[in-house]
């Protein structure tokens, strides 16, 4: 799991790097703002790909293509009609994705949010709520990481701790490893889980 973790942070901060910071010509929109903030407004619509760097960005309108951030804290609000990858320190996904988000950070919160695809995550702490919807899997690795929504096919988790919810359905498995020995793992008795569960064992450091 630290494997993907590290995937995930190389990814979501090559592609930001490579597009939003460069000089590199690219068929989007760019907006760089790296001492300010951003934000796309409620009745702001972008017909194009999009690629942002700045302190603070927030996505409250609507984006026909994919999304790519640098900053230092995110709130996506609004819809995103594409995929979403970001990096940063704080990210609040409160929005639709029709796509697989692609985050890492220190804190994600997705709360009340719509995916349409996977979500893919690397961060210190993860917290998928109870009002969220991920129409792909969750592959998570954190150190802390909390899912108790409606995850319609696996979740794949490695943190130090885990925590699956009462509300949590899960519609295919749940595969994690934790290397906490002292009750890392809360697989609530009330969540919902279609397939099976499966623990993958940490190897003792010698």
């Amino acid at each position: 799991m630290r494997k993907i973790l590290v995937s995930i942070l190389v990814f979501v901060f090559a592609f930001i790097a490579l597009f939003a910071f460069s000089g590199v010509e690219v068929f989007a929109k760019t907006i760089a703002n790296d001492k300010g903030s951003v934000i796309i407004s409620k009745t702001e619509v972008v017909n194009d790909d999009l690629f942002i760097g700045a302190q603070t960005v927030e996505i409250a309108g609507t984006v026909n293509g994919d999304v790519f951030i640098g900053a230092q804290t995110v709130k996506i609000t609004g819809i995103i009609n594409g995929n979403l990858h970001v990096g940063a320190n704080t990210i609040d996904i409160s929005g639709k994705i029709k796509g697989n988000v692609y985050a890492g950070g220190q804190s994600i919160l997705v709360n009340a949010s719509s995916i349409g695809g996977s979500l893919l995550i690397g961060g210190a702490t993860i917290n998928v709520d109870n009002n969220s919807v991920i129409g792909g899997s969750i592959i998570a690795g954190a150190g802390t990481i909390s899912v108790d929504s409606v995850v319609k096919r696996s979740v794949y988790a490695g943190a130090g701790s885990i925590t699956i919810g009462e509300s949590a359905s899960i519609g295919k498995d749940l595969y994690y490893s934790s290397d906490n020995t002292q009750d890392g793992v809360n697989i609530s008795a009330k969540a919902k889980i279609a397939g099976g569960v499966y623990k993958s064992e940490v190897p003792v450091k010698q």
